[in-house]
């Protein structure tokens, strides 16, 4: 079921989903909002960050990742 949900993001959630994990792995913790938003994704905003992470609730529901919500 994960890797179904995985494979149905769009390709800049995609990116942002792999950011997410590599940066887990390499810190041991999440990211923020705003660290994801310096890492060259093009967003505008903060709000941007949320509406994308927001898009993406299937990964939330699902466990394969959790959210605290900075918006």
């Amino acid at each position: 079921m994960c890797e179904t949900i995985v494979k149905s993001l769009t390709d800049r959630r995609s990116k942002v989903y792999e950011f997410i994990v590599a940066w887990q792995m390499d810190n041991g913790y999440s990211p923020t909002q705003a660290e994801i938003r310096r890492n060259h994704f093009g967003f505008g905003g903060l709000n941007a960050v949320c509406r994308s992470l927001d898009a993406t609730g299937e990964l939330y529901e699902s466990g394969i990742i959790g959210v605290a919500h900075e918006c």
